[in-house]
């Protein structure tokens, strides 16, 4: 395994050659929002979990994904978060299953705890209490549904803020 320093380029920015093992990285983003990459190996493509042909074409051909996608606004309206964030992992579930992926790993939210403070046990009570929350800990359960009926892997992860450059914080 490599460290991350030896992962870095001469600017600072990661840089991993996939294509030394063979294996294909990509990144699906909406159209406007491709970010510019150094890591060499990574394709991008254009992709919205709103709709499915284009999740499908991201999807296509690849061994693991990685979902991250959703709209983090907690002024949002209730409905279009749910048709993003419990939507969108329905579909990129449902299409990962038929596209015949080994596994998913979707990015969920520690806010599916609610404000229980510290100690929380992975397994603790979910009691989301905003509807951004809600809409995560909906997505979650939608992914792990269908991945549980289609026999796919799924690993969840509950990040508490995730941020970096062109993000809110």
């Amino acid at each position: 395994m490599a460290a991350l320093g030896d992962l870095m380029d001469a600017q600072g920015s990661p840089h991993v050659d996939c294509r030394q093992d063979g294996a294909r990285l990509g990144t699906a983003s909406r159209a406007g929002n491709l970010f510019n990459t150094t890591i060499q190996g990574v394709e991008p493509a254009a992709c919205d979990i709103g709709d499915p042909d284009s999740v499908r074409e991201a999807i296509d051909g690849t061994e693991i994904v990685v979902h991250c996608a959703g709209l983090f606004a907690h002024s949002a309206p209730r409905d279009r978060l749910f048709a993003i964030n419990a939507g969108g992992a329905r579909t990129v579930g449902g299409i990962a299953a038929e596209c015949g992926v080994q596994r998913v790993v979707l990015v969920s939210s520690v806010g599916g705890y609610g404000a229980v403070g510290t100690g929380i046990a992975e397994d603790g009570p979910k009691v989301p209490a905003t509807p951004y929350d809600q809409s995560k800990w909906a997505g979650e359960q939608a992914m792990t549904e269908v991945c549980g009926e289609r026999g796919v892997p799924l690993a969840v992860l509950r990040p508490t803020l995730i941020y970096g450059p062109g993000s809110l914080y």
